[in-house]
């Protein structure tokens, strides 16, 4: 691409952003969301438990943040097309299998191998890195948009899958919806992921120390080892600061089904805050990335911090209905604007060339995250008031922020893309 071309032509990154929209979209909606949908076909099919069938997405998980480790690096060494076409193909594969299994277990070691991998190559991890390398000033914006794709695909799949749930069922949904997305993602990665983005990755820098974040400065081509990020502070500093706000977040949204029967609610109300908090999460997106292009990433941070513990205080004291649908939007912008936030902090600490590496291996260690909603439900079992549930984790989500006090961040680029 020259530079004419580059300032009065189409600028390619809008292709490349749009791809990312896809195939997460695809990914988490078929994976994710559409997870929800089988429990109740799977418990019937094989005359299984909840908590045994709540096994495959509590695996899933654990290994999803595990691989997007090993994908993070592969993408600082092979191309992002032949990493997402392959996401593609294990997507179906795995979708397949999973269609054709006689027992939950063969399910279980499917979610705990195949899909995780299929979404570990298809979703924010490579998207992320994607954009990082196409945008430059808009980075912030771009970050936003992108990440709104995991949330529409939680607005199209469920729908999709119901109908063919009702009319042809589970083995044949996954079947058909798995095979058609891939298609989409096979040839769109096909047809946008041949062109190398603008910025140039020729020359390798060094880093030139391991904890001083101003004597690190991180260009676009600093080169990272992974020992070199494990001795970096900045990369713990962010750990820490992000994974109560993961944990928060599961805590909160995954015992939302029994907060509201000990309210006295009806399951339909419960069913309307997700969709309110599903909705919150992609204005949070869009508006945390919007931002971060005009304002310090740590105000933003702390800005979805104090989102998720107004929740934690407003929830307590049995509030009426109309604030807990309130609580619900706070909680979906709260952690909605984390992708975004998380992926444009590491991009301009680390630079472009090791972001995928950066990012894998700190999506490997939020994925602790998960883990709030457990916690959350050991301690309701042992003391049956969820006021103390949401204080435990008041403390947990609101001390740990304050490490990102310490997070030293370079000035920022002004470098404006066409």
């Amino acid at each position: 691409m020259n530079k004419k071309n580059n300032k009065k032509g189409w600028f390619h990154g809008w292709n490349v952003l749009g791809l990312t929209l896809l195939f997460q979209a695809i990914s988490y909606g078929l994976v994710t969301y559409g997870f929800v949908l089988y429990v109740v076909p799977w418990q019937q099919e094989f005359g299984a438990s909840i908590r045994e069938i709540m096994m495959a997405i509590v695996v899933f998980q654990l290994s999803a943040g595990v691989q997007s480790a090993f994908v993070g690096r592969a993408l600082d060494k092979y191309s992002a097309q032949s990493i997402v076409i392959l996401g593609a193909v294990l997507l179906v594969v795995g979708f397949s299998l999973i269609a054709n299994a006689s027992t939950l277990g063969q399910i279980i070691i499917l979610y705990a191998t195949l899909i995780p991998a299929a979404i570990a190559m298809t979703g924010p991890v490579v998207a992320q890195s994607l954009i990082i390398r196409w945008f430059v000033a808009r980075r912030g914006m771009a970050m936003g948009i992108s990440a709104v794709g995991t949330s529409i695909g939680g607005l199209i799949f469920p729908v999709l899958i119901g109908l063919i749930l009702a009319s042809s069922g589970w083995r044949q949904s996954l079947l058909v919806l798995p095979s058609i997305g891939a298609v989409f993602i096979f040839l769109f990665a096909f047809a946008v992921l041949n062109k190398k983005p603008p910025q140039s990755q020729n020359q390798e820098v060094r880093p030139s120390g391991n904890n001083n974040v101003d004597a690190i400065l991180a260009t676009d081509n600093c080169q990272w080892t992974t020992q070199e990020i494990f001795a970096n502070k900045s990369f713990w500093i962010l750990v820490v600061a992000f994974i109560p706000l993961i944990a928060t977040y599961s805590a909160v949204q995954f015992n939302f089904g029994l907060y509201m029967k000990t309210l006295g609610h009806e399951p339909e109300q419960t069913a309307a805050l997700i969709s309110i908090t599903a909705f919150s999460m992609l204005l949070g997106k869009f508006a945390i990335g919007y931002f971060a292009d005009f304002i310090d990433v740590r105000w933003l941070y702390g800005t979805t911090v104090l989102a998720m513990c107004a929740v934690l205080i407003l929830l307590q004291n049995e509030p009426p209905l109309w604030l807990i649908r309130v609580c619900a939007s706070f909680l979906g912008i709260s952690i909605g604007g984390y992708i975004p936030l998380s992926g444009i902090t590491i991009g301009a600490l680390f630079g472009m060339a090791s972001f995928g590496r950066v990012m894998g291996l700190f999506t490997m260690f939020i994925t602790l995250g998960a883990f709030g909603s457990i916690l959350a439900g050991w301690i309701y079992d042992q003391v049956s008031d969820f006021d103390i549930v949401f204080s435990v984790f008041f403390a947990i989500v609101s001390f740990p922020a304050l490490s990102m006090i310490f997070l030293k961040m370079p000035p920022k680029e002004r470098v404006v893309n066409a």
